[in-house]
């Protein structure tokens, strides 16, 4: 029994190791605990210090775990847990915004319908974080 569900959350991760990989992270199975049915993985790469990570873990492979795998019933990040519960320490402290004595103007009614998408460079990662 336990080899035969280690064998189904392996086989799932490799479905969705892909998705992980065109975003520069990965997933590592650490461990499955057949009674309880936790799963226990570690992201790494890009997802490894990604903010997202967490929702990326709950929402998607967790989701797809269950939804494949009978008897699991959660996933873990064990990197995660080894720091304290906390998956992302930002790197620096926010700058303070500065503060102006003149009334900030309203934007024209063109600047309002107008965004701008910052260049991908930018971004960490694809989930824009």
């Amino acid at each position: 029994m336990v080899t035969e569900m280690r064998e189904q959350v392996e086989a799932t991760i490799e479905v969705i190791r892909p998705v992980l990989q065109a975003d520069g992270g990965d997933i590592v199975l650490r461990d499955v605990d057949e009674v309880t049915g936790l799963v226990s993985v570690e992201l790494v790469g890009a997802c490894a210090g990604c903010p997202s990570s967490g929702q990326t873990l709950k929402a998607g492979v967790e989701r797809i775990m269950r939804d494949r795998v009978d008897g699991v019933t959660a996933v873990v990040n064990v990197a995660t847990e080894a720091a304290g519960g906390r998956p992302h320490e930002p790197t620096s402290t926010p700058r303070p915004r500065a503060v102006s004595s003149r009334p900030r103007r309203r934007p024209s009614r063109q600047r309002l319908h107008q965004t701008v998408e910052p260049r991908r460079s930018d971004y960490h990662c694809s989930c824009r974080c």
